[in-house]
Formats: structure tokens, C-alpha cells, sequence
């Protein structure tokens, strides 16, 4: 007859299974977090032994900004995580490893993805409390993580394998954690309504986590009254302005390699060359297309040679020779594709033409009717700038860009006005590519979303472009360009 265990034996069985399973677990967990893929110790040491500077515990899997980037642009060293933090318990680890740096940061980044974290945990931790009361000085900026546009797409037919959201609920977790952040008074950045698709055409992870060169950019936009800022006031319009071009855009983004084929120089004024980043047009053409770009366009440049500013013919000059004062880098570097594709055939050589507005400012004369080509005119400048482009290098091709819009105004009953000389000069772009059979687009007409009743808020200063309006018209060119190949 076999004996039975004492229930009070089999209660102190139980009892160590528990705390085996509980101490396991907990061992497991630690092992995760310390070696795993939810942070390392490594890096929490490396946070609490940070020399001050720029902190960046980001989500989104790891920062692959240069500390000398950092220190050379804001002479502050930079302290980031390596691995990827999946929650919002391990991103809570890595904010009680910084509370206990000796060293007092002066900025700290929290890079996070909403669709992956509880934000109310987040905001009212006790670790995050607990940092503002050990480093009250220093600055905590929020950066919500954007997946890229392609893994927006996908999300139209399948949820996300790591969230389980679909795309209506990861949109809904986006706006919530942004109002969430703001709600509680945290210093929060969001990218603009267009610049983090451009930068995130191929990318799931957000472009501070991957470019690094978009990393630095975003950070110096995060200076205190950058318009980056979210604000409680504006986070629900923020909000739907981003959504507005989500949805807009997941259906329709082109391929990324759709203009790999060409190079593209542009000569023009500041409608193109005062924005040199990923969210100038030429870095539109060059990050969301794959075009090889060179902007060579200059602020405050003019097509004639009436005023004595330096002018399209002079520009035609640095690109046609070597000459010691040419303003922009991108010639020289222009000079040396253009000769090696018109020799190699490797890559077709684009030349886009964009002035006006500056012409239009100064007053310069549209046109000489007894001599059309008359540099001191809009006309004859711009006829003989081309013509010489053309005799260097017959086989490439040519878009002009006609002027857009120019400080519109409203009359009394709030319909849109502008100066009837502006599209003189429209005109007059549109028949000098006439003359030499070249495609035209208008800046004015062609551009999607963009006429004189939307100017004003595609528009940074009514005469040049934000990033929406930059973004607008880069889109619109590279599809009028694609649809011409």
C-alpha cells in the first residue's frame, strides 16, 4: 500500500514550485533585459557614467548619431543606447540608469513608438519623475518614432506582427500618444507633415534613429521656438494634418529608384537653393526617387544681368568652366558629372531651369521685342542661358519651370489677388521653352494641391515654399518626370 504525502508536505511543495517559477521568471526577465533584446547593461552603465551633454534613449532600435556630429554642431558630447527598447518597462530601466549619472545632461531625447508603449504609464512614472526632480535643468524632449510610408502601406492589408494594430488603431496610437505627451506638459517635437516621408521612403524605423545626417538635422530643430514643437493648442491639428497626408500618400509614393537613371542639375533661384536637406526639393528628387542631384541653384539669384546680383549667365559660366568664386560647391561638383555622363552615356543628364521670381521683384524687364535676346531681359536671359547649356551638351535634356506665386493677397471678399506682371514673366519662361521645344512645368498650374487659394498655407512667407508646399512640388515633379521617361 503506498503511502500518500501529508498535505502540509505537499503545501511546502507547492510553495517552492512558486517561488522556483517566480524567482525563474524573474531570472529570465533580468537575463532579457541585462543581455536579450530589451536593453543590455552595458548600456544603462553607459548612462550612468554619461559626461553630461545630449542624452538619446530611443526606441527605435538603436541611434546611429556620430558623437562628433553632436560635438562639433552643439559642442556637447552624446550618450545613446546600442540595442533596441521594445517597452515601456525597458525604456523605464534605461531612465533610472540616467537619474543616476553624476554628471547633469543638459538635453534629453526620448525617441518612443506609441503603438508600442502605454504613453500615461510613460509620462507618469516614477523614473521619469524621479530624473526632472534629480536633473531639473535639463531639458526631456519627446520624439515620436514614424514608421516608414512602405510599412504604412502594409498595414492597409495586415496588422502590425509586433503590436497586432492594424492601421486605423497604429494611426489612433500616434495621435494619442502626441496629445498624451503635450496633455502632461512634456516638451514634445513631432516631424512636419511631409518631412519624415521623405525621409522614411524604405525605413521602418524614424529617420533620427537611421540617418544620421537626418538625426542632426532634427535635433537643431528641437531649439527652444523651433516650429516643430507640439503644443497642447496644436496637437489635434497637427494631428490631422499628418493623417490628412498618410492617407494621401500610402497608396501613391513612387518607386525609389524611379529616377535613378538621371542626373539632375538645377539652376535656379531660392525657390530651390536656400533649402539644402532632405527636405529641399532637390533632396525630394534625390531621397524619394534616387536621382543624382546637383543644386546649383542660388538664393537671391536673377535670370537678366540688369541689376548687377549675380545671374543665370553667371551660373552657366561655373558650370561651363572652372571660375574662383562660384558660390556653391554643387558647381564644381556638376562640372565633373556632366563631363563624365556626356561621355559615358552612363546616366541621362537633366538640366532643370527655374527663375522669375527674383526678376519679377526687381523689376527687370520681361523682354526686348527689338532684340529677344537681350540679357538685360527676362526673356533674352533666359533664352541665351539655355541655348548655351544646349550647345555644350546637345544631348541632354531640359525642364523649364515657369514662376509660381508671389505675396497673394485677398480683396474684401476674400478671394485671392496677385499682381498682373507676375504672369508676364510666366508667359515669357513658357515661350522661351516654346522657341526650343522644351517641356514646361508651372510652378502656378501643374503642381498637385497648389494654386493661388492654397499658397498661403504651403507657403512659409508667401514667397517661398514650407515644408508641405517643398514636398509638393518635389512629388510633382518626380511623377512628371517619371510619366515622361
Amino acid at each position: 500500500m503506498k503511502k500518500s504525502l501529508p498535505k502540509s508536505a505537499i503545501r511546502i511543495l507547492l510553495i517552492l514550485f512558486l517561488l522556483l517559477a517566480v524567482g525563474g521568471l524573474t531570472a529570465f526577465r533580468y537575463f532579457k533585459v541585462s543581455v536579450g533584446g530589451s536593453g543590455t547593461s552595458a548600456d544603462r552603465d553607459r548612462f550612468r557614467s554619461a559626461p553630461g551633454g545630449v542624452l538619446v534613449i530611443s526606441m527605435e532600435p538603436e541611434t546611429t548619431l556620430r558623437a562628433s556630429d553632436i560635438e562639433q554642431t552643439f559642442g556637447m558630447p552624446l550618450t545613446a543606447n546600442t540595442v533596441r527598447i521594445p517597452d515601456t518597462r525597458c525604456l523605464l530601466t534605461y531612465l533610472s540608469a540616467a537619474s543616476a549619472s553624476e554628471t547633469a545632461p543638459t538635453v534629453l531625447y526620448l525617441g518612443f513608438r506609441p503603438d508600442l508603449l502605454d504613453e500615461a504609464t510613460l509620462v507618469t512614472s516614477r523614473e521619469l519623475a524621479h530624473f526632472r526632480e534629480v536633473f531639473p535643468d535639463c531639458r526631456l524632449v519627446f520624439l515620436p518614432a514614424h514608421p516608414s510610408v512602405a510599412r504604412w502601406e502594409k498595414l492597409l492589408d495586415a496588422t502590425d506582427p509586433e503590436s497586432g494594430l492594424s492601421f486605423e488603431e497604429t494611426a489612433a496610437a500616434y495621435n494619442e500618444g502626441i496629445e498624451t505627451i503635450v496633455s502632461s506638459g512634456y516638451e514634445l517635437y513631432d516631424f512636419g507633415r511631409t518631412d519624415w516621408i521623405i525621409d522614411n521612403v524604405g525605413n521602418y524605423v524614424s529617420d533620427y534613429t537611421v540617418n544620421a545626417d537626418a538625426a542632426l538635422v532634427l535635433i537643431s530643430r528641437t531649439i527652444p521656438g523651433s516650429g516643430f514643437q507640439v503644443t497642447p493648442e496644436i496637437a489635434a491639428d497637427w494631428n490631422a494634418g499628418r493623417d490628412f497626408w498618410l492617407r494621401a500618400q500610402v497608396t501613391s509614393l513612387p518607386p525609389a529608384d524611379a529616377l535613378q537613371s538621371k542626373c539632375i542639375v538645377v539652376l535656379g533661384d531660392s525657390i530651390f537653393g536656400i533649402f539644402e536637406d532632405s527636405m529641399s526639393i532637390s533632396g525630394i528628387l534625390a531621397s524619394m526617387a534616387g536621382a543624382e542631384v546637383y543644386n546649383c541653384a542660388i538664393g537671391g539669384i536673377i535670370a537678366s544681368d540688369a541689376s548687377g546680383r549675380y545671374d543665370f549667365g553667371q551660373s552657366v559660366n561655373a558650370i561651363l568652366t572652372e571660375v574662383p568664386d562660384a558660390p556653391k560647391e554643387d558647381f564644381a561638383k556638376a562640372r565633373e558629372a556632366l563631363a563624365k555622363y556626356a561621355s559615358s552615356g552612363e546616366k541621362e543628364i537633366l538640366f532643370l531651369i527655374e527663375f522669375g521670381i527674383n526678376d519679377y521683384l526687381y523689376q527687370c524687364p520681361v523682354r526686348n521685342a527689338d532684340q529677344p535676346m537681350d540679357t538685360s531681359t527676362y526673356y533674352g536671359a533666359l533664352s541665351t542661358g539655355i541655348a548655351r547649356l544646349r550647345e555644350a551638351y546637345p544631348q541632354a535634356g531640359f525642364l523649364v519651370l515657369s514662376p509660381g506665386y508671389c505675396y497673394p493677397e485677398q480683396d474684401m471678399y476674400g478671394v485671392w489677388l496677385e499682381d498682373p506682371l507676375l504672369p508676364e514673366y510666366r508667359a515669357a519662361a513658357e515661350e522661351v521653352a516654346s522657341a526650343y521645344g522644351l517641356p514646361v512645368y508651372r510652378l502656378a498650374q501643374d503642381v498637385y494641391g497648389l494654386d493661388i487659394s492654397t499658397f498661403h498655407w504651403l507657403s512659409s512667407d508667401q514667397v517661398h515654399y514650407n515644408e508641405s508646399g517643398r514636398y509638393c512640388i518635389g512629388r510633382g515633379l518626380i511623377e512628371y518626370l517619371t510619366a515622361a521617361q
